[in-house]
Order: C-alpha cells, then structure tokens, then sequence
C-alpha cells in the first residue's frame, strides 16, 4: 500500500524544499513551511489524503471480497443442485458479507472525516482575516459541521467577538497620544529679518563718540597688535646660514704684527 502512495502523501524533495523556502528549512531535516498557517494547512492536507486512502484501500478489499464472495454463492448453487449439504458453503458466504459491511462502513467513516477536514481547512482560510487570537481561531475549527452553514451555530460568536475585538482597538487607538511633527509657521516679516541675519551677520551700530573730549585726558595711542605665537610645527622662512671666516695660521700672525711694527718705525 505503501508503496501504491495510499497511506501517506508523497514526500516533499528536500531541494525543492530549501530553494523555496531556505530560512525554514535550513536546520531542519525534512521539509517545513515557513508559517503556522502554512503549517495547519498542510497538516489538514494530509489528514485529508490519509482519510481518502483508507476509504480507497476499504472499498478495493470489498470489491475483492465481493468477487469471491459472487465465486461461493455459485458454489453453493451447484451443491443445491446435486443434493449436497450447503452449510459450509452458506458459512463462507455469510462471513465474507460481514466482512463487506465492515469495509463499506470503515470507507464512509473514512470519507466522512476527509469531509470535515475539508471544512475545517476552509474555515481556517477564512479566520486568519480576522484578528483573532490561536486559542479562539481553535475553539472555533473544532465546532460541529452543520450543513446549514461553514461555523455552524458558532457564526454568533464569532461576529462578537469580531466586533469587541475591533472596538478595543480603536479604543486603544484613541487613548494613546500623538506627536505632530509639523513646522513652526513664520511670518514674512520674522522670516525675511532671520534670512537676512543668518546671510548677512550685519553687525550693530556702534554710538558716536562725542567731538569734545574732557580736559587733563591724553589721548591713547595705538597699541600694537600682539602677533599670534607660532608653534613648532608651523612652517617658517628658510634663511640660509652664512658661512664663517677662515682662522688665520700662526704664520700669518707674526706676519701682521712685523708689519704693524716696521709702520710704526
């Protein structure tokens, strides 16, 4: 069966698996889905093809048992014809029925779930729009399946607690408090003197000094201005050194001073 692909769905390739999905499937050692959502549809999935195999699988064994069961009924025709005791023949055919039974009902009991798993893959497609916690998405999955509706009798519920969800919200979004962040306005006045002083920089009128000044005060002078100090590391103008006279050789002493002599002979 196995073999037949009537018990598990076909495995995902794990190199498909990683192209499409690399960040979930980088530590993992088979396939996953990268979301919850992905995950719980999946899952559904499978139970669905699982819950059709068995249904598969049970109808191919009663089909069989059918068949022999048709080859036994014919048996005991023919020992009804030539007299012969029918009982074993008829204890044959009467197992074999109950085991048909028992296989037609395990295939609609296998389809009736791949049903509800059906429904209940729908209804999850349906309440991810809505902003709801897990713990209430799942309590509204496991409610009966009616066919009258997808959730049933839950559609009441359900609509509440939609709308109190929605109602906290804005609630909450009315409660905390907003920054505006929109520029301080200036008028044409204020905004032409602030140019101008942040462009110009004009400096402020000094008052004039009167033309008569107080007796017994001298004027000042101008003082020098204070050259800035240079540091070490800053660059000055190269002066070539002089080179210094030669020192004169004894010789040439005594020469000097003969001569210095004789001119005041």
């Amino acid at each position: 069966m196995e073999t037949a692909g009537l018990t598990n769905i076909p495995p995902m390739d794990e190199t498909l698996a990683y192209h499409l999905a690399p960040k979930a499937n980088m530590a993992s050692n088979k396939p996953t889905l990268p979301s919850k959502q992905c995950h719980f549809s999946a899952s559904q999935l499978e139970k669905i093809y699982r819950a059709q195999g068995l249904s598969a699988r049970a109808l191919n064994t009663a089909s069989m048992l059918q068949a022999y069961q048709a080859e036994k009924l014919q048996d005991l025709h023919q020992a009804l014809s030539k007299g012969e005791n029918p009982v074993a023949i008829l204890d044959e055919v009467r197992r074999t029925a109950g085991f048909i039974l028992r296989l037609s009902s395990t295939a609609a009991i296998a389809l009736g779930k791949g049903m509800a798993e059906t429904v209940v893959a729908q209804r999850h497609l349906w309440l991810t729009l809505t902003e709801l916690p897990e713990g209430q998405r799942s309590e509204f999955l496991n409610q009966s399946v009616e066919p009258f509706g997808l959730f049933g009798h839950a559609l009441g519920k359900i609509q509440t607690r939609c709308d109190l969800r929605k109602k906290q919200e804005e609630a909450l979004h009315f409660s905390l408090p907003r920054r505006r962040y929109s520029q301080p306005k200036y008028s044409s006045d204020r905004g032409r003197s602030r140019s101008l002083s942040l462009s110009g920089r004009i400096a402020p009128k000094k008052p004039e000094e009167s033309a008569t000044r107080p007796s017994g005060l001298s004027e000042r002078r101008d003082q020098p201005q204070a050259q800035p100090k240079q540091s070490a590391w800053t660059k000055q103008r190269f002066v070539p050194r002089q080179a210094a006279a030669p020192r004169p050789s004894a010789v040439d002493r005594r020469n000097k001073q003969s001569s210095a002599c004789l001119s005041r002979d």
